[in-house]
């Protein structure tokens, strides 16, 4: 073999090497996790798209705040009913992240300390340029309001 052409090969090769690389592109699921004391199987529709900063509200109790802000399907979507402030609340951890974001979302209670934990761990692509706002929504079944709600948010960019 010449030298050209064994020059030629060996850049091609070094070439296809550094952009099969270099446009490696980020791998975040699209599969959300709700864990612990949030309520399963419920759609949760917001009637407004800024709530929680309109209401300065992270916790919806239909009482402190409009009961008339959520609904919420209890069978994906087919029918819609107004939320029961008797037996439940809904959380907002609020988070700006990355276009491509998985989320973990858990609550807790500490029913000794008379605490509940809500923690979203969002693993996120570094690689998006946009940005946007979640407020990650979730149903729990009605505590003491004298209880004291953590917000405990954690993003994760790879």
């Amino acid at each position: 073999m010449s030298i050209k052409k064994t020059l030629l090969l060996s850049l091609t090769a070094v070439v296809l090497l550094f952009l099969s690389n270099s446009c490696e592109k980020c791998k975040v699921g699209n599969d959300d996790t709700n864990t612990g004391e949030i309520v399963s199987d419920v759609v949760i529709y917001p009637k407004g798209a800024t709530m929680t900063a309109s209401y300065n509200t992270q916790l919806f109790d239909g009482v402190s705040t409009p009961s008339d802000l959520f609904e919420v399907s209890f069978n994906g979507g087919i029918t819609r009913v107004a939320v029961d402030w008797n037996s439940y609340y809904i959380l907002a951890n609020p988070m700006t992240v990355k276009c491509e974001t998985e989320f973990v979302r858990n609550v807790s209670k500490d029913t000794l300390n008379g605490i509940v934990r809500y923690t979203v761990d969002a693993t996120t692509c570094k690689l998006c340029d946009q940005n946007r706002s979640v407020d990650n929504y979730v149903m729990v079944k009605k505590f003491p309001i004298s209880y004291t709600v953590l917000y405990i948010p954690s993003v994760k960019e790879i």
